[in-house]
């Protein structure tokens, strides 16, 4: 019971600190944009053929479930490199403030410690995946052209968006902390 309080007390307020950015607004306004530019059609799929003859554009009907997907592909590109960087210094940032310090002198270990930033790394991630799965049900109203379908718009979120925001919370915290990885521990 010990170990679950102290996970909660360090995720919970590396999550406020992070949260408070303003690299947190930036990131999560550049992702609002590319999925609202996606779902417009101003940004589309396209098969890449120099035939003029064929068409190479593709665009889906704008449902539920095609919203849903595009925001998730456009979710998972943007959000993976710059989520990456929004949640990566998040062991350095203690070494540099000190509160790494404060932290040593408290009886939380390495893995307790490292759990509560990947906790927090996921937390972050998941405020914003959830920001953009609103997002998209907004897309889908404001479009008007199908009834939104709940299921069909949040099942490419919860299989596709939170399991590869979890992988980059976990890659974020393993990169910063094994020192022979570019980005460790000096």
């Amino acid at each position: 019971m010990k170990t679950l309080r102290i996970l909660y007390h360090l995720a919970l307020a590396d999550f406020y600190e992070r949260a408070r950015r303003y690299s947190f607004l930036l990131t999560l306004a550049v992702v609002i944009l590319m999925g609202v530019l996606v779902n417009n059609g101003s940004l589309f799929l396209s098969l890449g053929s120099t035939d003029p003859t064929i068409s190479s554009i593709y665009r889906g009907e704008f449902n539920s479930a095609w919203i849903g997907t595009m925001t998730v592909l456009v979710l998972n590109f943007f959000l993976g490199l710059f989520g990456f960087y929004l949640v990566s210094d998040c062991i350095k940032r203690d070494i540099r403030t000190g509160v790494g310090q404060i932290i040593a002198t408290t009886p939380v270990s390495r893995v307790e410690y490292l759990i509560g930033k990947w906790i927090s790394n996921c937390l972050v991630l998941y405020v914003l995946v959830l920001i953009l799965a609103v997002a998209a049900a907004i897309m889908v109203l404001l479009q008007g052209k199908a009834a939104l379908d709940l299921s069909a718009l949040l099942l490419p979120f919860l299989a596709v968006a939170l399991p590869f925001m979890t992988l980059i919370a976990a890659l974020a915290v393993l990169f910063e902390s094994a020192p022979l990885l570019p980005c460790g521990w000096p």
